[in-house]
């Protein structure tokens, strides 16, 4: 929504406009919503598809209590080391704890141990679930 489309009107009429606009926008994300399935929201899960293919994972060293070394080839001769925690849901390179969304460091690491799913690691503000409750009926 442009608000610079209606400055010209008065301050109870653009008020009034602001108010549908959102009424509008929140009955599409309802909408939405209703349709999402599955555990985490659909533009995350195709992230994290992106994400998974090119890794250029040189070494991976991990331990049973989910810590692991990832040596990732970043340039052409250079590599670099992170340590990823999938307890702590930390990575040295820190995106995954900024974001809440594993890092390709963690997505390397978690890929390897059988039986894991990705979407276990995402965080909660990105399932399905927390959108929906987020547009439950609402109406001001």
């Amino acid at each position: 929504m442009q608000i610079k489309d209606h400055k010209g009107k008065h301050l109870d009429d653009l008020m009034d406009t602001i108010r549908q606009n959102i009424l509008i926008k929140w009955n599409n994300r309802k909408r939405c919503a209703q349709k999402f399935e599955g555990k985490i929201l659909p533009h995350i899960v195709q992230k994290l598809r992106d994400d998974s293919y090119n890794l250029d994972i040189e070494v991976i060293t991990s331990s049973p209590d989910g810590i692991a070394e990832i040596c990732a080839k970043e340039h052409e001769a250079t590599a670099f080391r992170f340590v990823v925690n999938l307890v702590e849901r930390t990575c040295t390179c820190r995106a995954w704890q900024g974001s809440g969304i594993p890092c390709k460091h963690a997505i390397d690491y978690i890929t390897s141990i059988p039986g894991v799913n990705l979407e276990d690691y995402v965080d909660q503000y990105y399932s399905v679930e927390t959108f929906k409750v987020a547009y439950e009926d609402f109406y001001p």
